[in-house]
């Protein structure tokens, strides 16, 4: 199991990087527009994407896994 996690988180950062080089340039214009904007997808582009909530969704993903994989070994 270890290989296949190995396997998987690897994949992620390489779809990650792939993301970045694709999506780049259009999430920053979300969340840092040129004039002031009071459109709607640019107001939850900058609350979903401030380094508080990013912090807040890894956290979670974080304790799901760890939950998950201590629940596994105690049965």
């Amino acid at each position: 199991t270890t290989v296949i996690w190995t396997i998987i988180i690897i994949a992620l950062a390489i779809f990650g990087y792939a993301f970045t080089q694709v999506y780049g340039e259009q999430v920053h214009d979300i969340t840092n527009p040129g004039e002031d904007s009071e459109d709607l997808v640019t107001n939850v582009g900058q609350i979903i994407f401030t380094p508080e909530i990013l912090g807040l969704a890894f956290l979670l993903a974080l304790a799901g896994f760890a939950v998950r994989f201590i629940s596994a070994a105690n049965q």
